[in-house]
């Protein structure tokens, strides 16, 4: 069926009211965590890797609108920043509003790969994603990489179906600007040849075009130049992803981006993909299918070596929500049976209700984040006199107001020998973490955790007390 324009602009307001209600509901509760802080420190400084410069952009320039740019807020004073207005809203909302954007665009560039009810039905289990909110609502890079990401691989199959330049051109541009957003979004030029290759044996393509290939090798080789000259220029950077390999062992990474993507989702796309091959339509299932699985197993493969985390996975989520979107349209078309119609849709009803479920204990346990601030009053309301801090680089300036005494990732060792009360704020367990140490060591005083909508971290509070004055 075609669509009218006026039917597609209320789809289109539609998915933007619903995704910009959902992402900006209590965008400034959770506190920022450190990573989010690195984000905000590296947009003000606007030296980072020229690999990740355009995933900075957006925070640099939501700061500066907001009159909170580098002329006002200086990026070395870290314990102003508050006082001056830099509060979790303000450093989340660029994000945010690229997140929220996202879900019509990409409405709009699946429209030319699959039908209108299709494609609005996969906006919609977009708008609801909890993994795409976590990352709508942090200051970090994901939302821009998940965005160029996503309209790259709707493009790129467009472009295997018409074979036009320019549509080959738009994907690998697109590609290219997901990488310059965050260079795990490489992986997509995997997912690319990869199908290209199954293309190729099924027979969909009897010889390789010229074109593609010259574009696609043009725009891959920018992206090796650029990543080349930021690991060249600070090797140290790039180092501690080797260092800290191990960090996620390869099994758990796929089953947390299941369970990020939802189980039921994945099933409902998995079964999709199967119908399409059963009825001979299989192009599209089996390019969906490729980019619903080959980032996670890439990155459970990178993981033996390298630092892995399940969002560098973040690529696979859309595939799989299409799937699951095609499936429950297709069904609904199906059905003919009395009230069939109204039977058609329950899978569709199902699934955003096991989609509810999930918003429901994000936004009441305060989403993915530790509650980190409230850790931090925790300590300010203890503190006393003479009492030392160590935190994270970024987190303890922001929250206490003062600088820190031990950086706790690279100084805890130090914690050993120090004299007095020292008050350590520690979060995630990574390799080569102290909390063993200040479970044997310190006196746990609070634990700020979030464990109902999924594996959230657990921000602690310990003090150390040697009873010797310093």
């Amino acid at each position: 069926m075609n669509w009218t324009w006026r039917r597609h602009l209320l789809v289109v307001l539609g998915l933007t009211a619903v995704a910009g209600g959902v992402r900006f509901f209590r965008l400034g509760e959770p506190g920022l965590w450190g990573d989010e802080l690195a984000t905000v420190h590296g947009a003000l400084n606007n030296q980072e890797f020229l690999s990740k410069r355009l995933g900075y952009l957006p925070t640099r320039l939501g700061l500066m609108a907001t009159g909170l740019g580098p002329d006002r807020v200086s990026v070395s004073a870290v314990t102003e920043w508050r006082a001056k207005g830099l509060d979790e809203f303000a450093a989340r909302w660029p994000s945010c509003m690229i997140g929220v954007l996202t879900v019509p665009l990409v409405y709009l560039a699946t429209c030319a790969v699959v039908s209108p009810g299709a494609a609005a039905l996969a906006g919609l289990f977009l708008a609801l994603s909890h993994w795409h909110l976590l990352w709508s609502q942090s200051a970090r890079f994901y939302a821009p990489q998940f965005l160029f990401y996503t309209l790259s691989l709707m493009v790129y199959f467009r472009a295997t179906r018409t074979g036009a330049a320019g549509h080959w051109a738009g994907a690998m541009i697109l590609a290219g600007l997901a990488c310059l957003s965050q260079p795990t979004a490489g992986v997509i030029f995997i997912v690319f040849v990869v199908h290209t290759l199954a293309r190729r044996m099924t027979g969909d393509i009897r010889a390789f075009a010229v074109k593609p290939l010259v574009i696609a090798g043009v725009l891959a080789g920018a992206v090796i130049a650029v990543v080349a000259r930021d690991v060249i220029q600070k090797p140290d950077r790039w180092a501690q992803f080797f260092r800290d390999r191990g960090n996620l062992p390869p099994f758990r990474l796929i089953f947390s981006s299941a369970f990020y993507v939802e189980l039921s989702m994945m099933a409902a796309g998995f079964t999709t993909a199967v119908w399409m091959w059963l009825r001979k339509r299989s192009e599209l299932g089996l390019f969906l299918l490729l980019a619903g699985v080959i980032p996670s197993v890439v990155f459970s493969i990178v993981g033996l070596r390298a630092f892995v985390e399940v969002r560098y996975a973040l690529g696979c989520l859309y595939p799989w929500l299409l799937l699951a979107a095609i499936g429950c349209t297709e069904l609904a078309a199906v059905v003919r049976l009395p009230h069939g119609r109204l039977l058609g849709v329950v899978p569709a009803v199902a699934l955003v209700g096991s989609q509810a479920t999930m918003l429901y204990g994000y936004f009441t346990e305060g989403g993915y984040r530790g509650r980190i601030r409230d850790a931090y009053a925790y300590v300010v309301e203890n503190y006393q006199p003479g009492d030392r801090l160590a935190a994270e680089m970024l987190e303890g300036p922001y929250y206490v107001g003062r600088p820190l005494d031990y950086d706790i990732w690279r100084e805890w060792r130090e914690l050993e020998h120090a004299a007095g009360r020292v008050w350590v704020v520690c979060g995630a367990i990574n390799q080569g973490s102290p909390r063993k140490w200040l479970r044997e060591n310190g006196d746990l005083r609070a634990a700020f955790s979030t464990h109902v909508a999924g594996p959230g971290e657990t921000v602690y509070v310990y003090l150390i007390d040697s009873g010797e004055s310093h």
